[in-house]
């Protein structure tokens, strides 16, 4: 499946069932201009759950917990489809240009981290 069907899977799947309604998030508006904020603070608390999973287990030889961390970053991604979705961003493209561009650049693109 290519990105852009997820993407279009995600944001259909969320607005159907209600994650984008009002109050919860609504369309970005100046009656809600903070629905794409909520969305991002939403991702990143996806990354924040496989983060603490990360901290209390031994993800090389708990296979659970390797499955847990995994459904993480998997609702992560979702959810940052989702957002996409709304926002219609092209990240097929987008991430093929990125991959293509830090392919070029110096390691750790010249920073120390």
């Amino acid at each position: 499946m290519h990105l852009s069907e997820i993407i279009k899977q995600a944001y259909t799947t969320a607005l159907e069932k209600g994650f984008w309604d009002v109050p919860y998030v609504g369309i970005e508006s100046d009656d809600n201009p903070l629905a794409v904020t909520t969305k991002l603070m939403l991702i990143n608390s996806e990354l924040v759950e496989a983060m603490n999973i990360d901290r209390a287990h031994d993800l090389a030889n708990e296979p659970m917990a390797k499955l847990d961390f995994g459904e993480e970053l998997a609702d992560a991604v979702i959810r940052l489809a989702d957002l996409a979705g709304y926002l219609s961003i092209d990240l097929d493209s987008l991430v093929q240009t990125k991959m293509e561009i830090n392919a070029k650049r110096p390691r750790k693109h010249g920073k120390r981290y």
